[in-house]
Order: structure tokens, then C-alpha cells, then sequence
């Protein structure tokens, strides 16, 4: 699978090349744009979305930012989770396995919101104030 191998690549040489950060932007996008995709389909969407979460941790951008792609793609998973368990005609436990995952995907939003938080507190410290923050540049 191409992540493990960009993530192998990292591990070795403890940065990823450009061409290598370059990849695992691409591959991000295409995750998020299938994962849109297939809204008939929301087991596909959690796990592609989930993927896409996972790329953008490989991505050359500033912590920031990879922190709010990541979280936007946890919460789309959720979502897709959620969706999962409104299906109908779902078993009780099941239904209960996807709302606990759920409830998983959100806690790690909150776990990347607070780091989000430290950085722009960090950032306020050092004189950049949210006014001077890019808000365009936090987008996926």
C-alpha cells in the first residue's frame, strides 16, 4: 500500500523528499474526493476518509494546517460512522459498534483541537495574533 511505504520512507530518513511529500499530498486528495463520493456507500467513505486523514500527517505543510486536515477528515468519518448506524435494518450491536467508533473518531478530533489550540496559543505568545492568521490557508 502506497502509505505504508511513504511512512517506511519517512521512518528511514526521518524526513520525506519532496517528491515523496508531493505523493502523499496527491494521494490525500484523491482519498477526499472518493470518499465523496460514495455517498450510497458509507463504509467506504469512513475508511477512505480515514486515509485521507492519515495522508495528510505525511503532508509538507505546517503543523497547522495538518492539524486541520486531519481533524476535517476524522469528523467526515464520523459522520460516514454515524450514517452507518442510522442504516436500516442494522443489529443492535452493530449499530452500537459504529456509534462507539464514533465516539472514537470524535475524541481524537478533540485530541488534535486541543493541540490546535496549543500552537495558536503558542503563536499568540510569540506576537501573531488571530487576525494575522491565514483562515484560507486552513482549508483542506
Amino acid at each position: 500500500m502506497a502509505y505504508n511505504k511513504l511512512l517506511q520512507a519517512q521512518d528511514i530518513g526521518g524526513k520525506m523528499s519532496q517528491k515523496q511529500s508531493e505523493e502523499a499530498s496527491w494521494f490525500m486528495r484523491v482519498a477526499w474526493n472518493l470518499a465523496l463520493k460514495c455517498e450510497k456507500k458509507p463504509d467506504l467513505m469512513k475508511d477512505l476518509f480515514i486515509l485521507c486523514s492519515q495522508y495528510s500527517g505525511l503532508c509538507p505543510d505546517d503543523e497547522e494546517n495538518t492539524l486541520m486536515r486531519k481533524k476535517t477528515c476524522l469528523l467526515m468519518a464520523a459522520a460516514a460512522c454515524l450514517q452507518q448506524a442510522r442504516t436500516e435494518g442494522m443489529i443492535g450491536v452493530i449499530k452500537q459498534n459504529f456509534l462507539e467508533e464514533t465516539i472514537h473518531l470524535i475524541h481524537e478530533c478533540k485530541v488534535i483541537n486541543q493541540q490546535i489550540k496549543q500552537e495558536m496559543d503558542m503563536d499568540s505568545s510569540l506576537g501573531k495574533s488571530w487576525s494575522q492568521i491565514d483562515w484560507f490557508s486552513l482549508k483542506l
